[in-house]
């Protein structure tokens, strides 16, 4: 292996839209069942699949559908923080 310095690029996208739920092609009834998860109280969503499959789409849609309500305190831990979202403190 060569010794020196290596550097990793990633292209993130920030298209208006690109961040709904409903935009990513959910089945109705999935889409239906996530935004009812979303809107419990409490609980824990875990969201897995290959590099590419939308997890990252998933989740700041749905933080952005709970920050769109206004009355909630959202904090999020992620490093690194790939997209700011109003009203998530990241």
């Amino acid at each position: 292996m060569k010794a020196g310095e290596s550097v990793v690029v990633r292209y993130l996208l920030t298209e208006p839209g690109l961040y709904e739920l409903g935009a990513q092609g959910w089945a109705d009834d999935d889409l239906a069942r996530l935004r009812e998860w979303i809107a419990r109280p409490n609980g824990l969503i875990v969201i897995t699949g290959p590099a590419g499959a939308g997890r990252t789409r998933t989740l700041y849609g749905a933080l952005r559908e709970l920050a769109a309500r206004g009355n909630l305190k959202i904090i999020t831990a992620e490093n690194p923080v790939e997209h700011q979202l109003e009203g998530v403190l990241q």
